[in-house]
């Protein structure tokens, strides 16, 4: 029955997230290496571009980010998150909120907010190799 229950939140969840902004550069570091840091991140970063990395946090964190999308004061964007590891094997999580909108002439046309869980395991490490999951 609690396996049946995860299944269900995990795929009510897929059906519902979708959102129509997709900004590559959450933060300061990100836009800094072009987006780069997709596949060898090692912070709270990682919740936007490659949860299973939460698998190997070191630390807990948290992330918080504004900007005018294209340096448009009417294209706000602004990003939160935070991330801890839970104990032994189970890995890390990481909630995540963003938000965005278009506003013009102190009207709001457009909001949205977008909020994410992920979670980072591994699911095989040694000495020399590793292999995580995210979602």
């Amino acid at each position: 029955m609690r396996r049946a229950l995860i299944l269900l939140l995990l795929l009510a969840g897929l059906a519902w997230s979708q959102v129509a902004t997709a900004v590559m550069y959450k933060t300061a570091r990100t836009a800094g290496l072009a987006a780069s840091d997709i596949a060898h991140v090692h912070d709270g970063n990682a919740l936007f571009t490659n949860p299973a990395v939460l698998s190997g946090l070191d630390r807990s964190g948290v992330i918080a980010g504004y900007q005018n999308l294209f340096g448009q004061n009417w294209l706000p964007y602004s990003v939160f998150g935070v991330s801890t590891l839970l104990p032994g094997i189970w890995g890390g999580v990481g909630l995540a909120v963003e938000s965005s909108g278009v506003t013009y002439r102190d009207t709001s046309l457009s909001n949205e907010m977008s909020v994410g869980f992920s979670h980072g395991f591994y699911l095989m490490q040694d000495t020399l190799s590793s292999l995580a999951c995210g979602y």
